[in-house]
């Protein structure tokens, strides 16, 4: 076998055990409901970080629907299979806080009742989003706190 085919196939076995382990951590990341079909009320431009995934700014969006809010990804391609769907309703939010860490980052961490994984949404019109989010009823903590890594984990 030449050396070009075999370069080939190892390339191609890294890229497919990558594009696995991310979709594998994407899926625990993920949670999706039977949300109705309707327009978003609201839409902001950002990032997303879980215990699992962490992605760069402008690469999800938070969609503010009158059910509740749904975070994905932007665009198509490859994104849409890395990066996961967030959804829940405002009933199962219990809290939403300003969220800082390293680096001039900055997001509104949700959390809920213990059925969904913590989520923060990165963006630098954080204090706008948790307005929005106050303005629908959800508890809100308006001083900004370091992010922990701890504070992603679901509680039990």
């Amino acid at each position: 076998m030449g050396f070009g085919i075999a370069f080939g196939i190892v390339a191609f076995a890294v890229v497919a055990g990558t594009v696995a382990l991310f979709r594998s951590r994407s899926a625990k990341s993920s949670r999706t409901i039977a949300a109705p079909e309707e327009l978003p009320v609201a839409v902001w431009k950002g990032g997303l970080r879980t215990h699992n995934v962490n992605a760069t700014s402008g690469t999800a969006r938070l969609e503010m629907f009158d059910w509740g809010v749904r975070v994905r990804v932007r665009g198509r391609g490859l994104w849409k299979v890395l990066l996961p769907t967030w959804e829940a309703r405002y009933s199962e939010l219990a809290t939403a806080q300003l969220i800082e860490w390293p680096v001039a980052n900055h997001g509104v961490l949700m959390r809920s009742d213990s059925s969904v994984a913590p989520l923060v949404f990165v963006t630098l019109r954080d204090r706008e989003v948790l307005e929005a989010l106050a303005a629908r009823g959800l508890l809100v903590d308006r001083s900004v706190s370091r992010l922990r890594q701890a504070d992603l984990v679901q509680a039990r």
